[in-house]
């Protein structure tokens, strides 16, 4: 997803890079989900909340949002989807 969301323009950190390539190698992120038993990786707990806390930033930074996740201003890739909720005018 991260090398997906880059060529659609979202701009991270060159190791957010590198560290979904090693991540993805050792399927860690089916220990996201699932209980894995085997070795621990070299990658922290620490580390991946961090690099899951950056491409939050970096996407909420590209969306134009908030920090709870709401679209501010101008959509960022065009209008609405139909169904999106409409905001009340402002006062």
């Amino acid at each position: 997803m991260v090398v997906r969301a880059k060529s659609l323009g979202l701009k991270l950190p060159a190791q957010i890079f590198a560290q979904s390539r090693k991540l993805s190698a050792n399927n860690d992120y089916v220990r996201a989900r699932y209980v894995v038993t085997r070795e621990r990786t070299d990658i922290s707990d620490q580390s991946v909340l961090r690099y899951c806390q950056t491409i939050r930033s970096s996407v909420i930074a590209a969306l134009n949002m908030d920090e709870l996740g709401v679209p501010q201003g101008d959509p960022w890739l065009g209008a609405l989807p139909t169904d999106y909720p409409k905001q009340a005018p402002s006062e």
